[in-house]
């Protein structure tokens, strides 16, 4: 697959740059995918559409070692993940976690919110993805990651909890 990537890539420089990228990432990619998707293709489908998105994105990286980067990485694979379960879940309108945080389908490194959403704990951001942006009930969430529906209502209040204090600070420190 790898190879596939570089043949499109015209700098040599960001051919070296995406080799990093993808033996640094790959795995945490495929791990991030595999929390939302059950079918291992997916997930290598996710994984093989994060590395697309990154491969025509990579100027927007400048060192691909330091942590806004790596976040950029692994929400763009979770991203692509989400788009797999939108597209195999059609009938779902999306409750728009867009309207819960400020998450942006094409965020920078750089952009606030988005920052915010990938300081929470994996397990919060998680559970929150699927419930407001995928529309997934408790207790469908409770059964994919194996954890009770009273787990999962709490992590879900923890997450708009610490997005909306997170939010207000950074609003403040703006405007201050």
């Amino acid at each position: 697959m790898l190879l596939l990537f570089l043949q499109e890539i015209e700098d040599p420089a960001d051919r070296e740059k995406f080799q990093r990228i993808y033996e640094r990432y790959r795995r945490e990619m495929f791990y991030v995918a595999s929390r939302l998707l059950a079918d291992p293709r997916d997930v290598e489908d996710a994984v093989q559409e994060a590395f697309f998105a990154l491969s025509r994105n990579l100027r927007k990286l400048r060192n691909p070692e330091d942590r806004s980067s790596r976040a950029y990485i692994l929400l763009t694979a979770e991203r692509k993940a989400i788009d797999i379960l939108r597209r195999q879940r059609p009938e779902l309108l999306t409750a728009d976690i867009e309207e819960l945080a400020g998450y942006q389908p094409d965020v920078l490194p750089d952009d606030t919110m988005a920052r915010l959403i990938l300081a929470l704990p994996q397990a919060l951001r998680t559970v929150a993805v699927l419930r407001y942006a995928l529309g997934y009930k408790p207790r469908e969430i409770a059964r994919r990651l194996e954890l009770t529906p009273a787990e999962v209502s709490r992590r879900l209040y923890r997450a708009k909890q610490i997005l909306t204090q997170k939010w207000k600070e950074e609003t403040e420190d703006a405007d201050g």
